[in-house]
């Protein structure tokens, strides 16, 4: 009996020594939070959420871990909103904006790398870059391409990623490039003695770039008094064309007939008076209702000049209207084909299928290129085919309510009415890569499945298989996630659900916020992304 009763007392001891302290979890956890609040004092968000949410792992219920976690996800969160605002603000070249937008950033995450990198201009090269922009524009304006390039180009010193200075700079060496191309030309028909055709492509040349040096003393040589008069006739013809692009008639037929008067034998104002003259004649038969006639003038001004847009524009309209034209004599009222879909689809959505019929066939003749219209016939067509009861209206979804339909069955793991949805998904819109994809997964797992009936557990949306991707990307030394799908999709805001799609479908990326050199990331098609993060893009 004392041999029992030593053993058991030795058992409770034995027991009590090897306990394990309830209080080691609540240490640990302080002692991560403590290095949370480090990091935070430091201005190092991204780092103390790491030690915050490790402290939340460690004792989930402690109040302040869980107050710690999501204060700071909410600021990072803030200060991802004011980068994507900042970064939006620079591409419109809006720097005093962007400026604010970054230091919004930085007051709730002190040490953002992209938001330290963006602002790191000066004041004063903030002042000196926009004067520049400024400055350029108005040599621009004023048809002064090398002072102008010659201003952006010190913009884009100061601000070599600002997507504005280059696209001005490409801009104009766009047509610089067309203008020189043209110089060429004229010298190789002087060369041959076409003085005519000669003289046409060095006024081309100064309707691209108007201070080209050599084109002016090629015109002066060629039988202008002056410099100064070449100017003023190369200020007429660009006036001149202007207005005419501007279907401004009047005005373009005064500036080209002074172009006339300044240098008679100017090619290019001579085309122009005999264009704009034909493409009145053509307006005023078309008014009239004359469409043969007016399709005569407007067919004369491209023998004039074949690449001449409003001509060409002209002569399809009139062939419209002669094509569906009943009754050529009397004036008729006739829809656009855009108007006609319009009004195709409405009767669609009404369920009244036979008009809708009738628009896109409508269409269809106006157009017969329509892909349109002919989607539009094929699928009424085949709605009326399987109606039971046509004389009674039938609610009919979009093709993007049936996908979104079928997710959320897929999701409850109901994979019949998730087929019914992708398959009339598709039925609707035949070409629908979703719906494929949607009735290609759920035929799989209706395969793969052991009882059917029973629940089983699904992925959600931000944790299916990767899908096709749009494009692979090397990260480069400073990258962030959000900088790059900021720049990749053109986000106006930060979007958790896209950062997390990302995430899923990269296995080397743990945290959206930490992304080493050289790693290579699959970023998602953007119809893939308006199905996980709808309303997001």
């Amino acid at each position: 009996m004392k041999l029992i009763f030593i053993t058991i007392v030795l058992f409770i001891i034995g027991g009590l020594l090897f306990l394990p302290d309830i209080s080691q979890s609540d240490d640990l956890a302080q002692s991560f939070l403590k290095n949370g609040r480090e990091e935070e004092d430091r201005g190092n968000m991204a780092e103390a959420l790491k030690h915050y949410e490790t402290a939340y792992d460690v004792d989930p219920l402690d109040q302040e871990v869980n107050e710690s976690v999501q204060r700071t996800k909410e600021k990072i969160k803030l200060a991802e909103e004011w980068y994507f605002k900042g970064m939006k603000f620079r591409r419109e070249g809006n720097e005093s904006e962007a400026v604010k937008a970054f230091d919004k950033t930085l007051g709730y995450w002190p040490n953002h790398p992209g938001a330290k990198e963006e602002k790191g201009q000066s004041e004063e090269e903030r002042e000196l870059f926009e004067r520049h922009m400024k400055n350029g524009k108005k040599y621009e304006e004023e048809r002064k391409l090398d002072e102008a390039i010659e201003q952006y180009k010190y913009a884009e010193d100061i601000d070599p990623r600002n997507e504005m200075v280059a696209e001005s700079i490409q801009r104009i060496e766009r047509n610089k490039q067309i203008a020189e191309k043209y110089f060429e030309e004229g010298q190789k028909l002087r060369d041959a003695k076409n003085e005519d055709d000669a003289r046409l492509k060095f006024e081309e040349v100064l309707m691209h770039w108007p201070n080209h040096s050599k084109a002016v003393h090629m015109l002066s040589s060629m039988g202008m008094n002056s410099d100064e008069e070449v100017k003023f006739l190369q200020e007429l013809l660009i006036k001149g064309r202007e207005f005419e692009n501007q279907r401004n008639l009047e005005e373009a037929l005064v500036q080209y007939e002074l172009a006339l008067e300044v240098d008679a034998n100017s090619q290019l104002a001579d085309k122009g008076s005999r264009r704009v003259e034909l493409l009145k004649k053509g307006l005023e038969f078309e008014n009239q209702n004359n469409l043969k006639e007016a399709l005569e003038q407007y067919e004369s001004v491209l023998k004039v000049d074949t690449n001449s847009q409003l001509a060409k524009e002209d002569v399809r309209r009139v062939k419209e209207q002669l094509d569906i034209q009943v009754e050529p004599d009397e004036p008729i009222e006739t829809a656009s084909p855009s108007e006609l879909l319009k009004k195709g689809l409405e009767f669609e959505n009404q369920n009244n299928l036979k008009e809708a019929l009738e628009q896109y066939e409508s269409a269809l003749k106006v157009d017969t290129n329509s892909q349109l219209a002919k989607e539009g016939v094929r699928r009424v067509k085949e709605q009326l085919e399987t109606l039971v009861e046509p004389d009674e209206p039938i609610e009919t979804a979009s093709p993007s309510e049936l996908l979104k339909k079928g997710l959320e069955f897929e999701n409850q793991n109901n994979l019949k009415e998730a087929l019914e949805q992708y398959e009339s998904a598709l039925k609707v819109d035949t070409n629908s890569q979703l719906a494929k994809e949607g009735v290609r997964r759920v035929k799989e797992q209706l395969e793969t499945s052991v009882e059917p009936d029973e629940p089983i557990e699904t992925a959600s949306p931000s944790e299916m298989p990767p899908q096709p991707a749009g494009l692979m990307y090397i990260v480069k030394k400073g990258d962030k996630l959000s900088k790059i799908a900021s720049e990749y999709y053109e986000l106006e805001k930060y979007s958790s659900c896209i950062m997390n799609a990302i995430k899923n479908i990269n296995e080397n990326i743990e945290n959206i916020n930490n992304l080493e050199v050289d790693w290579e990331i699959r970023l998602p098609s953007g119809e893939r992304l308006s199905v996980l993060c709808p309303g997001e893009l």
